[in-house]
């Protein structure tokens, strides 16, 4: 997983975490004014002062992150040999002790049909289970309107369930794998009324 490159005047560097069994390892490529993509990246991990934002949350030194307590913070790496520095959340999740790059998933709920008097996806609860079965669970704004977006901050990255709960609509669960940059969107289909 990698992080969009940072610029500062002609020269930048681009962070690239990996999971590495319960250590999240980051490699800093630094670029200059000659070097266009990834792969001219030169490796300057040992070449970047690493800093974390709470070192009660993640602590960083040359590009390994230690978890601590549970919580996120940014780990920034500053080139010190260029002006260029780049950053990246991390999530460490206190059930599991280890650090994660962490994400946001994001989406948006759509109701269908939809008419003129409904009020749409306004109040939907959505709720995301991970593999360990830990739910985190939010609920659309009550605004109205036939779309409601969700967010769900920070996620790590692994494999979860996301269920859809409206009353009058059918339940809806998707299987969504992390990391993946797609707003997702979810369609509740309108329970069949009784027409007696």
């Amino acid at each position: 997983m990698s992080d969009a490159p940072a610029q500062v005047g002609q020269s930048r560097l681009q962070l690239q975490c990996d999971q590495q069994s319960t250590v999240l390892r980051c490699q800093a490529f630094g670029f200059d004014d000659t070097m266009t993509d990834v792969v001219g990246g030169r490796d300057v991990t040992d070449n970047v002062q690493w800093t974390s934002s709470d070192d009660q949350v993640a602590v960083v030194q040359r590009g390994r992150i230690r978890a601590g307590n549970g919580g996120t913070a940014i780990v920034t790496a500053v080139w010190t040999e260029r002006p260029a520095a780049a950053s990246a959340s991390v999530l460490v999740v206190a059930r599991h002790g280890d650090a994660r790059k962490a994400y946001v998933l994001a989406g948006e709920v759509r109701a269908f049909p939809t008419s003129a008097t409904s009020d749409g996806v306004a109040g939907t609860r959505l709720t995301l289970i991970d593999d360990t079965g830990v739910e985190q669970t939010v609920t659309t704004p009550s605004a109205g309107g036939t779309q409601g977006q969700f967010r769900f901050v920070p996620v790590a990255g692994g494999n979860y369930q996301l269920r859809a709960v409206r009353e009058g609509y059918r339940s809806r669960q998707v299987s969504i794998t992390l990391p993946d940059n797609r707003v997702y969107i979810v369609t509740l289909l309108q329970e069949p009324r009784d027409h007696r």
